[in-house]
């Protein structure tokens, strides 16, 4: 199920409130026996290739339920039809233990090291309690792992703190705060829908992706 996922019994974590409102979620109209919302406008996509359907997942390291949907939304992700632009956006809330973990995540991005490292990340943050909170620190962590060697761990501190990594965390902050997100795991497809675990008639992650999947159908007909 979605959560806030405040995390209180992991101390690696600053995690602030989210931001009061959703910006882009209010007014939105709940459908198909809420299983997900209609967005009362629909949200541009921001690099989103011409003629392709955006679906965003919104997540952090340190949500469990996050860890525990990885590999299911991550094997689901690489059956897509050619027309759907998948993509992650690491949220903040404006805490600085978030912000951190959202570095990883567009290090390991910039790297191609997602698929071999992100659900290493999601163990380490919440088994290991490593904290993330420098680039000496994913880099020490990065040389560790089997298949990582000492230039790869190098680069990937660079790109931790490189001046581009502020353009990235502007551009996931800007996304964040258009959907209005208050929990995650949460996915966002078209610009137009959102759906999450708790909008879902079981609760479960697992259950969004079949309406994923009918909201991708019902945009591409839209197209049609």
């Amino acid at each position: 199920m979605q959560r806030r996922t405040m995390l209180k019994g992991l101390g690696v974590l600053a995690i602030a409130t989210p931001i009061a409102g959703w910006m882009a979620s209010a007014g939105a109209k709940k459908e198909e026996e809420n299983e997900f919302l209609t967005l009362p406008q629909v949200i541009p996509g921001d690099g989103v290739p011409a003629g392709k359907i955006e679906v965003i997942e919104f997540f952090h390291f340190g949500c469990p339920h996050c860890r525990q949907f990885e590999s299911t939304i991550a094997q689901w992700s690489k059956s897509l039809p050619e027309d759907v632009y998948f993509h992650r956006v690491p949220v903040t809330w404006n805490s600085e233990g978030l912000i951190n973990l959202a570095r990883v995540y567009y290090s390991l991005n910039e790297a191609k090291l997602l698929d071999q490292l992100s659900e290493r990340v999601f163990n380490a943050v919440q088994k290991e309690r490593i904290v993330f909170e420098s680039a000496d620190v994913l880099r020490d962590w990065a040389a560790k792992q089997e298949g990582i060697d000492d230039k790869a761990a190098q680069s990937l501190a660079d790109m931790y703190g490189s001046f581009g990594m502020g353009a990235m965390l502007d551009r996931g902050r800007r996304i964040e705060r258009a959907y209005g997100v208050r929990g995650v795991p949460m996915i966002a497809v078209g610009g137009r829908y959102t759906t999450s675990g708790d909008q879902v008639k079981n609760h479960t992650n697992e259950a969004m992706l079949p309406v994923v999947d009918a909201l991708i159908e019902r945009l591409r007909g839209k197209k049609k």
